[in-house]
């Protein structure tokens, strides 16, 4: 599927989701504390995958809510990338372990816009399962609007969450352009449960390689593959067995494929982004599919070795 580009920052890069979004409220508390502010140098919008906003206890016994993260498979966050100095990161640390908050730095995956997956830190108290609802104080949430406003970020989550709301999943849809097409032999994971609730004829800016009984691809600008936009219901349950088909289990080199978000193109000419899983390792030993056609591919390959076979 399609090869991906992760581009190691060597841990320079900070995902910021929350209050620090707002540069109004940051420069108030660095000022206070006789410090710079360390978060000026912002390098575009990051998405989180597999990550939903909540509000619970931060462990300052205050009694209300902080924005905090918890999994959810197929849901993503929206937020800022910025990069920080060595002493950055110190006055970072600071600021979010103090007055008795919990939250610690983690290692996360990042889709940028442009396609690349890129290593960064979060701080948050990342939970499995939906967290104990603590409801945010008005100010607070409206800190955290006035950020993503001021970036250009969607506020619904936010909204949601802040009311103790689950938030809708941001997309419900999936790019397949392999076994998992209508009529191939992978199809009824996407199916089961009655599962598929629309499928559309669709492209993807890539190019295709053959790995044997299956296709791949690889993220380019001047090609593109074809395939099949499928809407889903119950998208956590469907990704849950598409992830295990594809050996998805996490953004490292251990997995067989990635899963991560593509601008997709609709034969309506309209546009959204989808769920496709990319490979994770090289393409470069495996023979280019230059139609981008899958199906026509095979079709092609039957008839010459029904030719051989006749002849």
């Amino acid at each position: 599927m399609v090869a991906l580009r992760i581009r190691n920052e060597a841990m320079e890069l900070y995902f910021a989701y929350g209050a620090n979004l707002n540069k109004r409220e940051c420069e108030r508390w660095f000022l206070s504390q006789g410090l710079s502010n360390p978060l000026r140098k912002s390098c575009g919008r990051g998405r989180l995958p597999d990550m939903e906003l909540c509000f619970d206890d931060d462990g300052t016994g205050d009694g209300r809510g902080t924005v905090n993260l918890h999994f959810r498979r197929g849901q993503w966050v929206e937020g800022q990338l910025f990069e920080l100095s060595p002493f950055g990161w110190e006055v970072l640390n600071r600021k979010e372990s103090g007055d008795g908050r919990c939250c610690s730095p983690t290692c996360v995956h990042v889709f940028r816009d442009t396609g690349e997956v890129v290593e960064a830190v979060v701080y948050a108290l990342v939970t499995e399962g939906r967290p104990h609802f603590v409801r945010p104080a008005e100010a607070y949430t409206s800190v955290i609007l006035e950020g993503l406003d001021a970036f250009g970020l969607s506020r619904h989550q936010l909204d949601a969450a802040k009311k103790g709301h689950v938030p809708p999943l941001m997309i419900d849809t999936v790019f397949v352009y392999g076994t998992l097409m209508q009529g191939q032999g992978n199809h009824g994971l996407l199916a089961e449960g009655a599962s598929v609730e629309s499928i559309t004829r669709a492209t993807v800016r890539a190019d295709m390689v053959d790995l044997g009984g299956y296709p791949a691809a690889f993220r380019t600008e001047n090609s593109q593959i074809q395939g099949e936009l499928i809407r889903v219901r119950r998208l956590e349950q469907v990704l849950r067995r598409l992830d295990g088909l594809e050996g998805f289990t996490g953004y490292h080199l251990d997995s067989l494929y990635h899963r991560v978000l593509a601008l997709v193109d609709v034969e309506t000419g309209l546009a959204c982004d989808a769920w496709i899983y990319l490979l994770a390792g090289s393409w470069k030993n495996y023979p280019v599919i230059a139609s981008g056609d899958w199906r026509g591919h095979r079709r092609a390959l039957n008839a010459m070795k029904h030719c051989t076979n006749s002849g």
